[in-house]
C-alpha cells in the first residue's frame, strides 16, 4: 500500500494566531489517534505569517477518510473563520 504525506498551509489572521495555534494543536491530538494516521505535526515556516500542518498517513484512503471526517465533524469551518486566505492543502504518495 502507498502511504500518502499531506501539507496543509495556513495564513491566521492576526488577532487569532495565537488562538489557531492551540486551535490546531488540539486538532492534531485527534488526528494522531485516527486510523493510518502515522504522524501529524504542527510546524512555522519561515514566513511568520504561515502556519504548516504535516501528516503522514499509511494510505490515501486512509487519508480520505480523515478528511472527509474533518469536513462532517465542522471543525474547518472554526479554522476558517481565523485565516485569511483559503486552506491550501497538497498531498503527496510517498515513493521512497
Amino acid at each position: 500500500m502507498v502511504k500518502e504525506a499531506a501539507i496543509i498551509s495556513l495564513f491566521p489572521v492576526e488577532e487569532f494566531f495565537g488562538e489557531l495555534l492551540t486551535l490546531i494543536e488540539s486538532m492534531l491530538d485527534k488526528t494522531r489517534t485516527f486510523e493510518g494516521c502515522e504522524q501529524a505535526c504542527l510546524m512555522r515556516s519561515d514566513d511568520p505569517a504561515e502556519v504548516v500542518i504535516f501528516t503522514l498517513w499509511s494510505s490515501a484512503e486512509d487519508y480520505q477518510a480523515y478528511v472527509d471526517w474533518r469536513i462532517e465533524s465542522g471543525g474547518l469551518l472554526t479554522v476558517q473563520g481565523m485565516i485569511e486566505q483559503d486552506i491550501k492543502i497538497k498531498s503527496y504518495q510517498v515513493v521512497a
